[in-house]
């Protein structure tokens, strides 16, 4: 099994990286939640085509959250 990395770019396209970002500033206590439910069940399909597996969406919404944290600017 090779271990490789991946960043959210490689499984969501530029505009739900950018609905993400909103979500996040909107409401960041809320973001794991609404991000599966408007982001990543919607297109659990694609990511999993374009990942080669199956994946587990808490996980996917956990690792953009992750993601943006590390990069947005804490206010």
């Amino acid at each position: 099994m090779t271990n490789r990395s991946i960043t959210i770019g490689d499984f969501l396209t530029d505009k739900e990286i950018k609905r993400a970002l909103s979500l996040y500033r909107k409401t960041p206590e809320k973001f794991h939640k609404l991000c599966k439910e408007k982001i990543i069940a919607p297109n659990i399909e694609r990511i999993n085509a374009k990942l080669g597996q199956e994946n587990d969406q808490d996980f996917l919404a956990f690792a953009v959250e992750y993601s943006i944290m590390r990069t947005v600017p804490q206010t």
